[in-house]
């Protein structure tokens, strides 16, 4: 109970940041993952949008923007929201690997495999991407 309470807390002082600087994605960012603890994904959704309409390379943002679309069941918005991340940060394995496991749940396995390698060309050792392209110890 303590936990929620420092995380409705630090809500409410992050909202108060937000509205005095209007212009900061940054704070209007751990608004949105602060709401997101609470489970509230259409807030979280909400507030990840407003902070990459204020910055629109923030990587971060975009990034977990792709993770609430796919929670949602929104693939096409997840893909794209995931892409804006690595176009704002390409050294981030991570933004392309979470777009070739939902290609992969999606049954989009070619794309999938495609965003592997992708990955790959990032980072050459990244595990979960040479596992699934069947490439451990090579």
């Amino acid at each position: 109970m303590a936990g929620a309470n420092r995380n409705a807390e630090a809500i409410v002082e992050l909202e108060k940041a937000c509205k005095l600087e209007p212009d900061n994605a940054e704070f209007r960012f751990k608004l949105a993952l602060a709401v997101n603890e609470t489970g509230n994904t259409a807030r979280t959704i909400q507030e990840l949008l407003q902070a990459v309409k204020i910055d629109p390379h923030h990587a971060r943002a975009w990034y977990n923007l792709g993770l609430g679309y796919s929670a949602t069941g929104k693939i096409n918005e997840a893909l794209s929201a995931l892409n804006l991340a690595n176009q704002a940060d390409p050294t981030q394995p991570q933004h392309v690997w979470v777009q070739a496991t939902i290609l992969a749940q999606a049954g989009r396995i070619k794309e999938a495999q495609e965003k592997a390698v992708q990955t790959l060309m990032i980072q050459p050792d990244f595990e979960p991407a040479l596992r699934a392209l069947g490439k451990q110890g090579r």
